[in-house]
């Protein structure tokens, strides 16, 4: 969803968002509806604590199978790699992806 005063932005969340750009993935910010979610084969929540963490059930219902989807995986990898370029050298290289 688009930043909104129900969902504050976040740098973390801004992060996967260009990892993802830069990785050839499409991104579209615009509202989900409750039922949006229900439908959905992944869920993801993002934050400086959690990072990227999936949401495998919704309102005790499993989400998809149950388990964090391939594009959750891949989108981690991706954060995974630039935290570490991060910490090794100081920056990310967020456009080398």
């Amino acid at each position: 969803p688009p930043d909104s005063e129900d969902l504050l932005p976040g740098v973390t969340r801004d992060l996967l968002v260009e990892l993802a750009i830069n990785s050839g993935k499409s991104v579209e910010k615009t509202h989900i509806s409750e039922r949006d979610l229900l439908e959905a084969d992944e869920i993801w929540i993002t934050s400086s604590i959690r990072e990227i963490a999936p949401v495998t059930k919704l309102n005790g219902k499993k989400v998809a199978n149950g388990k964090p989807g391939p594009m959750w995986q891949q989108m981690n990898e991706l954060y995974q790699a630039c935290v570490t370029r991060l910490r090794q050298t100081g920056e990310c290289n967020v456009s080398n992806h």
